[in-house]
């Protein structure tokens, strides 16, 4: 089995580069990164790897596992993916182990995370981790309403929910208007 680093050599002999900046300027992704890649770190990041993905066309699973398919699948030319294979992508957010019961399934209900997590991704919810953690993903309820959203602690006693889309604005709200139902700790993404 290859190595992390052997797999990255890999991706740069195909695109022609020569050097790890050549990779991170290649692969949107910074020069620290890429340079925490070869040195095996396997705790990518979700978004980074979203990116690198996309611009390199190799899987993510391969790349990080070094196993699956090596690159990843494309849509076919009508635009769907009917008859083609899917592959599956995990990532999971460094957590404390979960209590017994406390994790649900979620699917992700709109394009609020795009491209960190489509719509339709499956979620995991862990409901024992309510405590926030500045920047972290959860699901909130706000009156009747459930959202996926990062949360901010702010001095004013606030707290800010953001997207990873950019579509979404940003919301100021009273701490004692959100309910944190759990944080997100892991999810998958279909192709």
């Amino acid at each position: 089995m290859t190595t992390l680093k052997e797999r990255l050599e890999e991706v740069m002999q195909e695109h022609g580069l020569k050097t790890q900046q050549q990779l991170a300027e290649f692969a949107g992704v910074s020069k620290g990164l890429v340079g925490q890649w070869f040195k095996g770190d396997t705790g990518l990041g979700a978004k980074p790897l979203l990116a690198f993905e996309t611009k390199t066309n190799f899987s993510t699973r391969w790349l990080v596992e070094g196993k699956g398919d090596k690159y990843r699948n494309e849509p076919n030319h009508s635009g769907s993916n009917v008859g083609e294979q899917s592959t599956h992508h995990f990532f999971q957010e460094n957590s404390k182990p979960a209590h017994s019961g406390s994790l649900k399934n979620l699917i992700m209900p709109d394009e609020s995370f795009t491209p960190t997590i489509p719509q339709g991704s499956e979620l995991i919810c862990d409901s024992s981790q309510t405590q926030i953690i500045d920047g972290k993903i959860y699901q909130i309820q706000i009156g009747d309403l459930l959202f996926i959203r990062r949360v901010f602690r702010q001095i004013s006693g606030c707290l800010k929910l953001l997207c990873d889309n950019g579509a979404f604005e940003e919301t100021l709200i009273e701490a004692e208007k959100v309910h944190i139902i759990g944080r997100i700790t892991a999810w998958t993404i279909q192709d």
